[in-house]
This record gives structure tokens, C-alpha cells and sequence, in this order.
């Protein structure tokens, strides 16, 4: 072993007593969080905790072997996979039957397809692409937590290859530049992109996440001096007292909902490198409380993992039948948590943590590490792919135990369960041809009877509108559709700075070219939902940069807008679909909470309603655009209120309760159909 890192104690593999604390610190702040204690407001920096341990002890158990030239990257691939699928799994197994008995088809669908996404390690590139990590909202993220140790299983993968290649070729001084140089470009990567791109990406992806992962690596390779000697003991106890200071503030402290996270986020960082940089071995406790509370602590730290596997799946159940604000619930949750936490660590983690050696091929330890990695792995991915395929089972609604689901969810609940032609097309403003709710094969052809472009709002009356009738057959309808994104005049020319931006371009360009190819008696329908491109600040001025040589220019979004809606209006007809009156909240999850908790015979239809004044009112800015783009480019408005409004009320259900949403603003199938008559008003001749 080389002089230089004959003193390094971490790369001893000693057991600490400090990781086991810093990992039940770890898990609490973030299960108290997750809980909603106001004790822990950014108890989601536990996470960070984790990164930075996983980093410091994959670059002592590397490094270490690989100078004793023991390091086997099967062994290592091994060791990591039977550390954290196994638990995973049987964990995932559990809540698809729990699911089945439970869960109605729509959510256990949503469920199934978290759980192939957590199998597969790919849970955070599957987030990254929704709704922010602190985002509030009525649909359960069943196993977002799960996006973590996808971070995580990735960084294992990559980190072993990238170390081993520069240790052994260019040395450990080289190792030790480009490891501070990637932590330094990995941080900046993410401060610009949060700050300046996607938030999103910069939460949940490895490139954005690995300078804190990194950041245990440098503790490895910079090690600090300990010794016995006073000073020494001095200024390190100075940074370990410094670093749990950081910790503890961050975790009391900082706000979720704030871009001050990053600030938190850095200095938890900081304060878990200086802890593990300076520890030693912890002396002995005299006082039997601080002992037995220390025991306590250390036993949460050794199944820290399994409590972090258990306690968001736990959660989500709470807030899926309504009780998330109730106190006895929720330690009633807590306590759940634990047990479940624990027998997972005795009954599975403990038993699978099986050290491997693949220098006999044909041992029991290593055919039965096999098996317990395969049989459950393949078991849950497998059924939960089955079950998605299947839109959650329908079929299961007459043996879940609610003797109050509404008689309309048995008889056809596809209605409101699909989304129809959202998962046959691309969200990329690409062109997809379809009629009467299939896809068609491209062809040069086939000839549409209409275009169709917008956001999500346009995908969710595809279905229906392609199911139009038009003489003896049905609207061939050719769509372009990208969520989130408006478009405008110049829009390929515009200056961003965010990758969801850089996504609507791309779709623009996808758009303009299906106009250039389609002809020009084809009409186009638009359908968006004006309201969060005049509200949203990134959309409220569009900077054009007509030459990279020139300085960009603001241009008012409403003006963009317009003078692109004239342009192509001058070309062939454009019909506007007006925003559907948007809901209070989301329309098939009350009804499901609804059923859950017994109170099904309260709803009725004016449950489900706005007046015909608060949707004029919140339309209000959305009415004038449109009415202007109706005088100065000639377009035709068609007003879904006229469907689903009648004596000063509009409805998000039938009279019968049937809903016409699958959330607060988007359409069901069963909704957008009753759009039908008034598509067969402009369209069918």
C-alpha cells in the first residue's frame, strides 16, 4: 500500500458508531418530515445525509480492497444488489397485495407503474419529468422516496469503473484532482440548473446529485489528521460539534418550498463531511438514560433502511383514505412504520446481506444469492407490468370491501379510468394520426380532416374528438401535442434557459413542420389552458434573439401569441376550443376518498360544481385574448360551458355522478365525449 495512505483511518472499514447516528438522524428527519411535523421542517435534508455517507463508504470499501488487491467488481455489484433490491422488493410485493384488496383500479395502476420504475432504478428520471418533490397536490406518489436509491444505484454503478481506471492508470494524487474537480463541476451543474433550468432535473438526477455523494469520496482521499494529540483532538471536536450544528439547524430550519434549499442542502453536506472527517472511535457511557436512548438511536441507524423503505408507502395509505391530519393516525402510522422497518431488517435485509464469492461458480452461498436476488425482483416487476397493462384491474372493483361504490364505477369505468389516445402518442409535438380512437400507421396518404395542437389539455379530447362522426365514418384527426407548452410567433427563436422550455421549442419546430406539409383547407384546433401561460412569469415576456450576433428583445406573450394565431389563420381556418370550467378539486379523487371513508350518499352533482360567475371570473383574462384573436385574426371559438354549464352552475359530474374530470381541469374519456355534439357542430361537414 502506498506510503501516503498507510495512516488513512478511513480506509480501515472499522465499525463507526458516528455513520450508525448520522444514519438515524438521517432517517427520522426524513419520516418526520414526511409526516408533517413541524419539527422537522427540512427534515427532507436526511437524504443528503445518506448521499454523502454512501459516498465516503463506497470509496473506503473501493480503495481499500483495491490495495490490498482484493476489489472484485462482481463482488461489489453483488454485495450493493443484495444490500437494497431484496428489501425493495418483498416491500413491493406486500403493497401489491395490499393494493389489491384496497386500491381502486386508477391508482393501483399508478402504483404498479411506481413500482417497475423503483425496480429498475429509474424511479428519478420518472419524477424529474412531473411535479416538483415539494410540490402539493391530490395524486399519491407511492414510492417517490424511491427516487433516492435510484440516485443511489446509479452511482454505484458508474463510481466503482471511473475510480478503479484512475487509481490504477494515472495514480492517487491525479485521483484526488479530478475527484475535487467533478464534486466542483457536479455543484455547479447544480446551482445553474436550479436556479436557472429545470429545478426538477437538478433535484432528482445523479449529475445534478453526485457532488454530495462526491463529497464522502474527497473525505477518503483528502483524509483529516487524528491522532492523540490535544490540538488535533481540539480542532476536530471543533468541527464535529460545528458540523452536527449545521445539521441540526438545516433540519429544524429550512423550507422545502423555498430555493434557500440549496443553501440547506450545501451546508447539511458540509456539516455530515466534517463529522465523518474528524470521528473517532466514541468512548464509553456512563449515564444508563443517555445509554439506553443511545441504543435507541444506534438501532434506528441499523435499520434506517428498511424504516426509509416502509415509512412513505405507510404514509401514502394515510393520506389515500383521508386521514393525514388526523394525530392518532398518524402515530398509529409511525408505529406501523417501525414494526415493519424492523421485521423487514430481521426477515430480510439481515438474511440476504450474503457475502459472495464468485470464485466458485457453483457454491450454494452464491446460487442461493441468486435466487434471492431474482425470484422476488422479477415477481413484483412482473405482476405490477401485468396489472399496469390492465389499467389497475377493473375487474377487482367487485371484490374490494366498500359496500358504497357508486354502481356507474362496475358498469363501465373505463370511462374515467383511461385517458384514451395519451399513451398512443408522443409528448413532443410530433405528429400522431389517429380516428375513432385508434392510432393510424404514418402515411403520405392518409389526409386528416383536422389538426390538432395544445398541451395536455388537447390530449385529453383527442379521443373523443377522433370518435366525431363525419358523413360514414370518423374525424381522421392528426395531433401535435406537448404538456406545458404554448406556443408563439418565433418561438424556435426565443431564449430560455430551461430545459421544459427547450422541450416546447422542440415541439414547436415539430409543429411548423406538420403545417408545412399538411395542406392548407386541413383546419387546426387549438386547445391549451390559457390561464397558466398568462399567470406564469416565464411566459409573461418572450425574449427573441433574431441573430446570436444581436441583443435579445422582450415581446409581450399575449402579442406573440397573437401575431402567430394570425399568421396561421391567414393560411387556413383555426378554431379555438375555450379552457372547460376548472373544478375546485379533483374530481375522481374526491369521489374515491369519498367511498373510502362511507359518505358516498352526501355527494350529489352540486358537490362537484362552480357557479357560472367564478368561471367566468377566472376565465376573465383568458376571454379577452381570445376575443381579440377572434377580431384580429378571424378565428372561430368553441365554448365547452355550453356543455357543461346550465342555470348558472357548471358541473364536474353527471347527474348521476358519473365524473366528467380524472382531476380538477383535465377531462375524463366520458367527459371529453360530451363534447362530441358540439365537434359535430363545426366539424363533421
Amino acid at each position: 500500500m502506498p506510503k501516503s495512505l498507510v495512516e488513512n483511518v478511513h480506509l480501515q472499514n472499522a465499525f463507526r458508531a458516528d455513520i450508525n447516528i448520522l444514519r438515524a438522524i438521517a432517517v427520522l428527519s426524513v419520516i418526520f418530515f414526511h409526516f408533517d411535523f413541524d419539527l422537522a421542517r427540512g427534515g427532507y435534508a436526511g437524504v443528503d445525509i445518506f448521499f454523502v455517507i454512501s459516498g465516503y463508504l463506497m470509496t473506503s470499501i473501493i480503495l481499500s480492497r483495491f490495495e490490498k488487491n482484493s476489489f472484485s467488481f462482481a463482488s461489489f455489484y453483488m454485495s450493493r444488489l443484495l444490500r437494497i433490491v431484496p428489501p425493495l422488493a418483498i416491500m413491493c410485493l406486500i403493497l401489491l397485495v395490499i393494493g389489491w384488496f384496497l386500491i381502486f383500479p386508477y391508482d393501483y395502476a399508478y402504483l404498479n407503474r411506481n413500482i417497475n420504475h423503483a425496480l429498475v432504478f429509474k424511479s428519478n428520471i420518472s419524477f424529474s419529468k412531473g411535479a416538483g418533490y415539494f410540490d402539493i397536490g391530490k395524486d399519491i406518489k407511492w414510492l417517490l422516496h424511491t427516487w433516492s436509491l435510484s440516485v443511489e444505484m446509479q452511482f454505484y454503478i458508474v463510481y466503482p469503473i471511473f475510480l478503479i481506471l484512475i487509481r490504477r492508470f494515472l495514480g492517487l494524487n491525479p485521483l484526488r484532482i479530478i475527484l475535487l474537480g467533478v464534486t466542483i463541476l457536479s455543484l455547479a451543474a447544480y446551482l445553474w440548473t436550479y436556479f436557472y433550468g429545470n429545478a426538477n432535473h437538478a433535484f432528482y438526477l445523479l449529475p445534478f446529485r453526485a457532488w454530495e455523494l462526491l463529497a464522502g469520496a474527497l473525505i477518503v482521499v483528502f483524509p483529516f489528521r487524528i491522532s492523540a494529540n490535544n490540538f488535533t483532538n481540539r480542532r476536530n471536536q471543533f468541527f464535529r460539534v460545528f458540523g452536527a450544528l449545521l445539521i441540526a439547524l438545516a433540519v429544524l430550519l429550512a423550507d422545502g418550498n423555498s430555493q434557500f434549499s440549496t443553501v440547506w442542502a450545501f451546508l447539511v453536506t458540509i456539516g455530515t463531511a466534517f463529522i465523518l472527517a474528524t470521528s473517532r472511535i466514541s468512548t464509553e457511557i456512563n449515564n444508563p438514560f443517555i445509554k439506553r436512548f443511545s441504543h435507541v438511536i444506534h438501532y434506528c441507524g441499523l435499520i434506517s433502511y428498511s424504516l426509509y423503505l416502509w415509512h412513505w408507502p405507510i404514509r401514502s395509505l394515510q393520506e389515500y383514505f383521508g386521514y393525514e391530519d388526523s394525530l392518532i393516525i398518524t402515530l398509529l402510522a409511525l408505529l406501523l412504520t417501525y414494526l415493519f422497518g424492523a421485521l423487514s431488517f430481521h426477515l430480510v435485509e439481515r438474511k440476504t446481506s450474503i457475502r459472495v464469492d464468485f470464485s466458485r461458480l457453483f457454491s450454494r452461498k452464491l446460487w442461493t444469492a441468486v435466487i434471492v436476488l431474482i425470484v422476488p425482483s422479477m415477481l413484483a416487476y412482473g405482476a405490477a407490468k401485468v396489472v399496469r397493462e390492465n389499467d389497475g384491474v377493473v375487474q377487482r372493483l367487485g371484490v374490494l370491501p366498500y359496500n358504497n361504490i357508486p354502481t356507474y364505477l362496475f358498469e363501465n369505468p373505463e370511462l374515467y379510468l383511461l385517458e384514451g389516445i395519451a399513451d398512443k402518442c408522443g409528448n413532443n409535438g410530433r405528429a400522431c394520426q389517429f380516428t375513432n380512437g385508434e392510432k393510424i400507421p404514418s402515411s403520405r396518404e392518409w389526409k386528416p380532416d383536422l389538426i390538432l395542437v395544445g398541451d395536455s389539455h388537447a390530449v385529453a379530447i383527442a379521443h373523443a374528438l377522433s370518435e366525431t362522426p363525419k358523413d360514414d365514418r370518423h374525424l381522421k384527426v392528426l395531433l401535435s401535442a406537448s404538456a406545458g407548452c404554448i406556443y408563439v410567433e418565433n418561438f424556435d427563436q426565443t431564449r430560455t434557459g430551461t430545459k421544459k422550455y427547450e422541450k416546447c421549442k422542440d415541439a414547436y419546430r415539430n409543429f411548423t413542420d406538420i403545417l408545412e406539409k399538411t395542406p392548407h383547407d386541413t383546419p387546426l384546433l387549438m386547445v391549451n389552458y390559457y390561464k397558466q401561460y398568462l399567470k406564469a412569469e416565464k411566459w409573461k415576456k418572450i425574449w427573441y434573439r433574431d441573430k446570436i450576433d444581436l441583443p435579445s428583445k422582450p415581446v409581450d406573450f399575449s402579442k406573440a401569441w397573437l401575431n402567430m394565431v394570425c399568421n396561421i389563420s391567414a393560411q387556413r381556418k383555426v378554431y379555438i376550443l375555450r379552457t372547460v370550467p376548472i373544478m375546485k378539486e379533483p374530481v375522481i379523487h374526491k369521489i374515491v376518498q369519498s367511498v373510502l371513508q362511507g359518505t358516498t350518499e352526501a355527494l350529489e352533482q352540486t358537490s362537484f360544481s362552480i357557479s357560472a360567475e367564478v368561471h367566468s371570473r377566472k376565465t376573465e383574462d383568458e376571454r379577452r385574448l381570445l376575443n381579440t384573436a377572434v377580431k384580429q385574426c378571424g378565428v372561430e371559438l368553441i365554448d365547452p360551458s355550453r356543455i357543461f354549464c346550465k342555470n348558472g352552475a357548471c358541473f364536474g359530474v353527471s347527474s348521476e355522478n358519473i365524473p366528467y374530470y380524472r382531476d380538477a381541469t383535465h377531462l375524463s374519456l366520458y367527459g371529453s365525449r360530451k363534447l362530441i355534439p358540439l365537434f359535430s357542430e363545426f366539424f363533421s361537414n
